[in-house]
């Protein structure tokens, strides 16, 4: 192998890992699941991708469990918020004071407006028509900024421009 052959390689490595944290910033947990505050109930919450971006609808599919078993706990009394930097962006229910649900799965739709920082809070208040010291359990959720184009187009071509301009020796009879 010649050393053109090399420092081709190498640059294309380079270029792989040198994205690869661009990449892993798209990752997200599926699935994750938290006690509440008081320890009365774990709360499971799936997201419905593993890529959340700005402008488009998530799902966030959320299951309410007895503490520390994986039984469903109906009849809860609850709601959802959507906080960024410490603010209220978002609020199931948004004119009563809390949602049930008869058979402790919900889901909720949202589309975030901006990447960045968020978190979830799933707040019980009522469980089995019983009233309860509201408990929160709490999940991050990064969103990510859609992946620049313009980024893959340039890599890409930089990439091509290196095949190219880089000769594969002939052999001499």
């Amino acid at each position: 192998m010649t050393n053109a052959w090399r420092l081709l390689l190498s640059l294309i490595l380079a270029l792989c890992i040198s994205c690869f944290p661009l990449l892993h910033a798209y990752a997200q947990t599926a699935a994750m699941k938290e006690p509440t505050t008081g320890k009365s109930l774990d709360v499971l919450l799936r997201i419905g991708s593993f890529s959340v971006q700005p402008n488009e609808e998530t799902k966030f599919s959320i299951t309410f469990l007895q503490h520390g078993t994986n039984n469903v706990q109906p009849f809860v009394d609850y709601y959802f918020k959507i906080l960024k930097d410490g603010k209220q962006v978002f609020r199931v229910p948004s004119e009563q004071p809390v949602l049930h649900t008869p058979d402790g799965n919900v889901s909720v739709f949202y589309r975030f407006d901006s990447g960045g920082n968020y978190t979830v809070q799933v707040t019980v208040a009522g469980i089995a028509f019983q009233p309860i010291r509201p408990e929160t359990a709490s999940f991050p959720v990064q969103v990510a900024p859609e992946f620049p184009s313009a980024v893959v187009a340039l890599a890409a071509a930089a990439v091509l421009a290196m095949i190219v301009g880089v000769k594969k020796p002939s052999k001499c009879l």
